[in-house]
């Protein structure tokens, strides 16, 4: 987080950032993480001279409470005027400033505010009551921005200021030691918000000056200053392709209905999908608990191993197995339904789950083997029966899915 409320950078740099105000990243060369979200409550970038020998006109390139992600950060009361204190052409009697910036999994978001603004540019005033700018980026849904501006006044003249409005220019007389005939005027933007697909940018103020003068019987106009206010940008949180490293159960029954629980990395709330054997189960039905888990309930399947796959804005994930299998055997008849003690007599049993090569049948409390219990069918089975003493004996078959009753 960072702690400082005051940022200076050079003429080169500034003049890049001010670029549109966009998500430009602060910082030298080695540093390579991009800025997805960024707050800028107040920045002046003033460098101006008139006349051969020149006459300085404002020297200053500042920052008042600028904040950018990641990692997420905030600057709260940041006094305008002690943030400006130094400068020359440029200073302040009276504001706070205030920003923000996150970023997250689900959203990125900027902020920035000014309240009670007093500055003076060449003695000259722009005031405001407040100058906020907030760009919201979701990793679903649309971005957003918003601005604030109330009881503006630049130059001594009142601004209604409107949503991406027209600019409006002042002019108004200035004084300055060694230039006669001084004038700024001041083009001045106001509510600039922008949006597309995937980022948003918002700009409560912008007041570009000019000064215009004569010196050493030449007049000249050059560009004196650029000043913002209420800035903030985002971009929307970009995903690598979820991964699996394992489910809970790995097998449930062929008609579904098993709460399986995904482990993993890059889960999304709300904008994750799981596919299994086939079928989708769409992110309204999935549960993301976090980035590294979700459970979702598996649709019916025919019996069998299938692939179970996760998938977000950022792709797809390798897959995992899941073994759906069939549910318990029933039994619902024997034929013939008695034999001799000694044993041998073929027994018929239908009912249903029966598996070739995977069905047991218990009589007695004797196992017949799989190997010697031949599976016609789902529905239909036979073996000999062992010796036993006489009397009535229970019969039960079993597979992988259970016992019959």
């Amino acid at each position: 987080m960072r702690t400082s409320t005051i940022q200076r950078f050079s003429a080169a740099t500034t003049a890049a950032v001010l670029t549109g105000l966009g998500l430009v990243a602060l910082a030298g060369p080695g540093v390579a993480a991009p800025v997805e979200a960024s707050g800028v409550a107040l920045r002046v970038a003033l460098n101006s001279q008139i006349g051969n020998p020149p006459v300085v006109l404002a020297s200053a390139n500042r920052d008042v409470a600028a904040v950018s992600a990641p990692p997420s950060g905030s600057v709260t009361t940041a006094s305008v005027a002690a943030g400006l204190s130094g400068l020359v052409g440029i200073n302040a009697t009276n504001g706070t400033a205030s920003a923000s910036a996150t970023a997250s999994a689900t959203q990125n978001r900027g902020t920035s505010r000014i309240d009670g603004l007093n500055l003076l540019v060449l003695a000259r005033p722009t005031t405001a009551t407040v100058l906020s700018g907030t760009a919201t980026c979701p990793f679903v849904g649309a971005p957003t921005a918003a601005t604030t501006v109330t009881n503006l006044q630049v130059l001594g003249h009142a601004i209604a200021a409107t949503v991406n409005g027209a600019a409006v220019t002042y002019t108004s007389v200035v004084t300055v030691p060694g230039v006669t005939g001084g004038s700024v005027t001041a083009k001045v933007e106001t509510r600039i918000q922008t949006i597309t697909a995937n980022t948003a940018t918002a700009l409560a103020l912008r007041i570009t000056m000019t000064f215009t003068g004569t010196v050493g019987g030449v007049t000249t106009t050059v560009p004196l200053s650029t000043i913002s206010a209420g800035a903030a940008s985002c971009v929307r949180p970009t995903r690598s392709a979820p991964t699996e490293s394992g489910l809970t159960p790995k097998s449930g029954p062929t008609a579904g209905g098993t709460t399986v629980t995904v482990t993993g990395s890059g889960f999304v709330p709300g904008a994750t999908t799981v596919t299994i054997g086939g079928a989708t189960v769409p992110a309204s039905a999935v549960t993301v608990t976090s980035p590294t888990t979700l459970t979702f309930k598996t649709p019916a399947h025919a019996a069998g191993p299938v692939a179970v796959t996760t998938t977000t804005a950022g792709g797809t994930s390798g897959p995992q197995t899941y073994t759906y299998v069939p549910p318990a055997p029933t039994e619902s008849g024997l034929t013939p339904k008695s034999g001799p003690t000694a044993g041998g007599t073929t027994v018929t049993v239908t009912g249903s789950g029966f598996v070739p090569g995977a069905t047991t049948v218990t009589i007695g409390g004797a196992t017949v083997p799989a190997s010697a219990v031949t599976v016609t069918s789902p529905t239909t089975l036979t073996f000999k029966t062992p010796a036993h003493a006489a009397g009535p004996v229970a019969v039960t078959t079993t597979t992988g899915s259970g016992t019959s009753g």
